[in-house]
């Protein structure tokens, strides 16, 4: 089961890797989303966990903020996807700045800010992997673009700078894992995921923007695409504002009575009422017997 699920999400990370080479960032990066949207009917469905009404319009509006992108999100991206055009853009006054900023903000937070705030505020950590984030959306872009290239017009790997970006990219990915597992191992995960779900979506569009040097579309597709972003955010809010009511719900039964808590856990599991009596009896039964037990 262990590694049919490392499988699962392997092949994941993969078609989001595909994605990426062969449509735009502002596109694709704000449709992660459906994946919460997802694990949360799964979970509902495989593992008995209750998605209750805020949770079911919280998927709702996510799957809604989806279509609404999809439908409006502006064109963007080079018509060539070899190495050379990619370094060129890569190269720009525009980006080398931006990348600049971000590894330079990024420094700040970990040397300076982390060990003072880092334990205390969930931003620091948060801001480090959506900046370098950012970064490793717009080289992913650059590696999967040569590899369609190299399949269909031309072989890519025998330039030198596909190697660099490659690099960079692995870098990147490592930085954006090692400061996300931190902020999720210090702080509540319900608060962790929006909140990193907005500023890197947020920063990866920026960075793709600029890497691109702007996008072609109407100030009605920008002005729907932001509206519908927008409707996403609010929707990831919702389905992690649902878990962590249920998480606290359950945090309360463990602590003040270990019996209840069992039953608790147990109901998530049951496919019957029958099962479900059985269980409440007996669970009922041997607190009597405990109480007659104290008694004496």
């Amino acid at each position: 089961m262990w590694w049919s699920g490392m499988i699962l999400m392997v092949v994941g990370e993969a078609c989001n890797f595909v994605a990426y080479a062969f449509t735009q960032a502002i596109l694709v990066t704000p449709l992660g989303a459906l994946s919460v949207v997802i694990c949360a009917v799964l979970s509902s469905i495989f593992l008995k966990e209750t998605l209750s009404f805020q949770g079911k319009v919280g998927c709702l509006q996510c799957v809604l903020g989806a279509i609404i992108i999809v439908m409006h999100a502006p064109e963007q991206g080079a018509a060539d996807s070899s190495i050379e055009t990619f370094k060129t853009l890569m190269l720009s006054v525009g980006f080398l700045i931006y990348a600049c900023i971000a590894v330079a903000i990024s420094l700040f937070l970990v040397f300076y800010c982390g060990p003072r705030w880092g334990k205390t505020n969930m931003l620091v950590y948060i801001s480090i992997c959506s900046l370098i984030g950012s970064l490793s959306v717009v080289f992913t872009q650059g590696i999967g673009g040569a590899i369609v290239h190299s399949f269909a017009i031309e072989n890519q790997f025998t330039n030198w700078f596909v190697y660099l970006v490659l690099a960079l990219t692995l870098i990147t990915l490592a930085v954006e894992i090692i400061y996300l597992n931190k902020a999720l191992n210090l702080f509540n995960t319900a608060i962790v995921t929006p909140t990193y779900y907005v500023i890197f979506t947020t920063l990866s569009i920026i960075s793709s923007i600029v890497f691109y040097r702007g996008f072609d579309a109407s100030p009605v597709n920008i002005v729907t695409c932001v509206f519908g972003f927008f409707i996403i955010c609010s929707g990831v809010a919702l389905l992690q504002q649902d878990r962590n009511k249920d998480s606290l719900l359950e945090s309360d039964i463990s602590s003040t009575n270990p019996q209840e808590h069992l039953l608790y856990q147990s109901e998530k599991y049951l496919t019957s009422e029958d099962e479900y009596n059985a269980l409440e009896g007996a669970s009922s039964h041997h607190n009597k017997g405990s109480s007659v037990f104290g008694e004496h």
